[in-house]
């Protein structure tokens, strides 16, 4: 079953470019140091958004409408 709008989640992702596969936005510590987009002012971990209400970048809402298991890859 899809999430329904206004649901809040906790959702852990890394962002890509994807022509580039290059890493521009995460909640992974771990990510954003290999990626060498780490900022230690920065607390990385799992964000609460509100599905499909634009707190996230617009694939990442999309496919969080239309997920219905635990894990999402867009």
């Amino acid at each position: 079953m899809a999430f329904q709008k206004g649901t809040l989640v906790l959702v852990d992702y890394t962002a890509k470019v994807k022509d580039t596969n290059e890493v521009f936005e995460t909640t992974r510590e771990a990510d954003a140091k290999s990626s060498s987009i780490y900022d230690a002012n920065i607390k990385y971990q799992p964000r609460l958004i509100a599905v499909g209400e634009s707190w996230v970048l617009k694939g990442l809402d999309d496919a969080l409408l239309n997920a219905n298991r635990s894990s999402v890859d867009i």
